[in-house]
């Protein structure tokens, strides 16, 4: 099963607080047509544990992200790409949220090379 996310080459969400977007993301901030998952109507919460956001197929991300937007993030060593995931757990208005695949080589590079697990504990949206 796959979803569609906007990540970088270990698989870090472009939202992530250890991520310099914030600047490039701001139109993002209006709930109305960017909500986080706990704003999105059928999703209502945030992330749990393993669960990353995403989205359930190409439009619907090429829909969040404008051009401009996915063009500045590639060049900051973000990619829009299909990920590989266990189950999708829940969907939204706008997004996904999913369990990434046990072996996905993200969850032993965030804990193992960078610490970030330990580092920045969950603070919430993880696009």
């Amino acid at each position: 099963m796959k979803i569609w996310r906007v990540e970088d080459s270990i698989g870090r969400g472009c939202y992530r607080p250890t991520q310099n977007t914030e600047h490039i993301l701001s139109r993002h901030k209006n709930e109305m047509t960017h909500p986080t998952p706990l704003q999105d109507r059928f999703i209502s919460r945030n992330p749990k544990g393993s669960e990353i956001s995403g989205f359930a197929s190409e439009k619907q991300a090429r829909d969040w992200f404008s051009d401009l937007e996915l063009n500045v993030l590639k060049h900051m060593g973000f990619k829009l790409k299909e990920v590989e995931v266990s189950k999708i757990t829940v969907y939204g208005d706008f997004q996904v949220l999913a369990i990434k695949n046990e072996n996905s080589s993200f969850a032993k590079e965030e804990t193992e090379e960078y610490g970030l697990a330990s580092m920045f504990p969950y603070s919430g949206l993880m696009l």
